[in-house]
């Protein structure tokens, strides 16, 4: 229901949201490693671990990807080179440490609230 109302919306050219994620699964915060201690505290800001929906999948706006574009620089040079203490796995390390994440990335809380039709 909500992907039929997102494209419908795109194609009449209606749609006007800043982020919105795509999944349908909430994710709960999960504890991981040193190496997304480190990714989401010194990369992104965190504090606590995010709570988001499960997946890469969300739409975001230009606006908001020019604003976000520090942040993916700091991701990407992480995941080429510099990476955080405690990331010894290598790229898909660091890359897998951002896995929940994507929402702060692009300026979201770290908490992304409930829809109404989630289950």
């Amino acid at each position: 229901q909500l992907l039929s109302l997102v494209f419908q919306s795109l194609a009449r050219k209606t749609l006007e949201v800043e982020f919105l994620a795509l999944a349908r699964e909430r994710l709960l915060p999960a504890h991981g490693g040193a190496c997304q201690i480190a990714v989401l505290k010194d990369l992104l800001g965190l504090d606590s671990h995010p709570w988001s929906y499960q997946g890469a999948r969300f739409l975001v706006s230009g606006p908001r990807l020019q604003a976000s574009q520090d942040r993916v620089n700091l991701l990407l040079k992480a995941m080429e080179s510099d990476r955080p203490a405690g990331c010894t796995g290598g790229s898909a390390e660091v890359a897998a440490s951002i896995a929940t994440a994507w929402h702060a990335v692009f300026g979201e809380p770290a908490k992304l609230p409930t829809r109404a039709d989630d289950e």
